[in-house]
Parts: C-alpha cells; sequence; structure tokens
C-alpha cells in the first residue's frame, strides 16, 4: 500500500506541484479587489525605503549606479505587478519555496536518466534550472511586495528566512540523492551556505549596521548552480547528438562537462566557506569593542 502511494506521488509529483501552485494564486486572486484598491509605493518612495532597509548609505560610482537603479526598478515593476495581483508577501514565499522543491525534483529525475536518455535527462535538467531560477525570483519578489505594500513584518521576514534555508538544503540534497554531487562535497556545500548566512544575521545581530557583501550570497549560489547544470546540459546534449571533438588519447572534449553539476557544488561548497571567513574578518574590525546588553 504504502509503495503504491510513494511511486503514484512520484510519477504525478509534477502535476501535484502544479496543483499546489494553483492553490496558491487562487489564494492571491482571491485579494486581488482588495489589492487593487490598497496604496502601493512609487518608485522613488521605493527606492528610499530600499536602501534604509539595506542600510545602503554610501555613494556609488556612475557606472555601477545604472545597471543598480535598472535592477531596483525591474524589481519594482515587476513586484508591483504581483502585488496588484493580490499576492501577499507569504503567498510568494510559499511559491518560491514550491518551485524549490520541483526543482529539486526535476534534478533527482536527471539522475535516474542520466544513464539511460540524455535527451530525457537534459529535459529535466531544463525544468530544473528554470524551477530553480524562478524560485530565486520569487524569493526577491516576496520582499519587494512586502516593502512597496507596507506589509513588512518580523514574522513574515522571520518565514522567509527560514522557507529559504529549507530550499537550499532541498535542492542540494536532491542533487546528492540524484548522484549528480558525492554525499561530502554536497554537506560541505549545504554547511557553509546556511554559515554566510548564519554569520551575516548575527554579525547584525550584535551590532554591526552592514555586513561585508560577499560571493557567496544566495543569488550567486543559485545561479552557480543553474549555470553548472547548463554546462551539464551541454555536454550530453554533445553526447546525444554524437558532437565528438577529441582533445586526446581516447578522451573527447564534452567528456570534461559530464559532471559539471559536481564540479559547481564543489565550488560552492569551498566560495560560501571563503565568504563565511571573509564576514568573520570585516566583523572583527567592525563590530563594536563592548560586549551586548545581556537578555
Amino acid at each position: 500500500m504504502f509503495e503504491e502511494i510513494a511511486s503514484a506521488i512520484q510519477n504525478y509529483f509534477l502535476l501535484i506541484i502544479f496543483a499546489i501552485a494553483l492553490v496558491i494564486l487562487s489564494l492571491a486572486l482571491r485579494n486581488r479587489k482588495k489589492a487593487i484598491q490598497k496604496d502601493l509605493m512609487n518608485f522613488d518612495q521605493y527606492k528610499i525605503d530600499w536602501k534604509k532597509a539595506h542600510m545602503y548609505q554610501e555613494e556609488i560610482n556612475q557606472d555601477v549606479r545604472s545597471g543598480f537603479d535598472k535592477w531596483l526598478k525591474f524589481n519594482f515593476t515587476l513586484s508591483r505587478h504581483f502585488a496588484k495581483v493580490g499576492f501577499t508577501p507569504n503567498l510568494a514565499s510559499a511559491l518560491a519555496f514550491l518551485l524549490s522543491i520541483a526543482s529539486a525534483y526535476c534534478f533527482i529525475r536527471v539522475g535516474f536518466e542520466i544513464g539511460g536518455n540524455f535527451f530525457v535527462s537534459d529535459f529535466y535538467i531544463a525544468l530544473a534550472v528554470a524551477f530553480l531560477l524562478l524560485s530565486g525570483l520569487m524569493d526577491v519578489v516576496d520582499g519587494a511586495i512586502a516593502r512597496l505594500s507596507y506589509l513588512s513584518s518580523a514574522f513574515g521576514d522571520f518565514l522567509d528566512n527560514v522557507l529559504d534555508k529549507y530550499s537550499d538544503a532541498i535542492v542540494l540534497i536532491g542533487l546528492v540523492i540524484a548522484g549528480l554531487a558525492t554525499p561530502i562535497v554536497g554537506l560541505a556545500a549545504l554547511v557553509g551556505s546556511f554559515l554566510v548566512d548564519y554569520a551575516r544575521a548575527r554579525t547584525m545581530g550584535l551590532g554591526l549596521k552592514r555586513t561585508k557583501v560577499t560571493i557567496g550570497e544566495r543569488p550567486f549560489r543559485m545561479i552557480l548552480i543553474s549555470g553548472a547544470a547548463a554546462f551539464q546540459f551541454v555536454a550530453q546534449f554533445a553526447a546525444a547528438i554524437n558532437i565528438i571533438v577529441p582533445i586526446g588519447n581516447n578522451m573527447y572534449l564534452h567528456q570534461l562537462f559530464l559532471s559539471s553539476i559536481q564540479w559547481g557544488v564543489l565550488v560552492l561548497a569551498v566560495l560560501t566557506h571563503f565568504s563565511t571567513i571573509q564576514i568573520a574578518f570585516h566583523a572583527k574590525k567592525k563590530l563594536p569593542r563592548e560586549p551586548p546588553p545581556q537578555i
């Protein structure tokens, strides 16, 4: 009985995810009328509030400012549309979490198919990357919706952070289950990902107004895994259609990239631990000398 239920869930997992996503969308649409009538921030207000929330008080040069403003404008416009549809910050966080589960499932299917059919495996790689990037986009949107809708709350921030950690863990565990990353490398990357975020939150809790920006940030981690998966996609596709480029004795170019995800997770592990050390050194220089008050 249990095996039959597990088999049914496995066979229809993406349909189940799609059904849950529709439920989230329906909940958002129920809020639409109220959302349309609600006052939202304009872009200038949003920009000021964003800088204040991120303690961004330093001037930036003109070249960086252009890209910075474009990103904020895109973020604001997209999030405003979601807010008008009826999405609340918590619904957006739930959708981001759901998409990360779908991504992990697709990575697991990649591992199951990789020894048999590269075309099918590549199909699941494409889905996994698409779901992962959409999850990252929704993770950005939820905070923006909270800000421009005046719905920011301590619990919302807490929920977003907890779901982010679950999302990171689920994707990396999925890669390990699929055999796309060895357990030791996956565990090192998981611990490093958690430590970067913990170190940042802890230093701010101890009184540091602004923490060091590192290459171990969550958006970079998602892009790194997606980029590694893209390389593996191309290598598998080349093997599937028999594009063979010899580079030595019994060695071909595509073979170097058939383990790209494994190497990507390894790089992720190294960079996240390096970033944690960076934050520690930055905290040592910048934290106030006085101990925090005891509660």
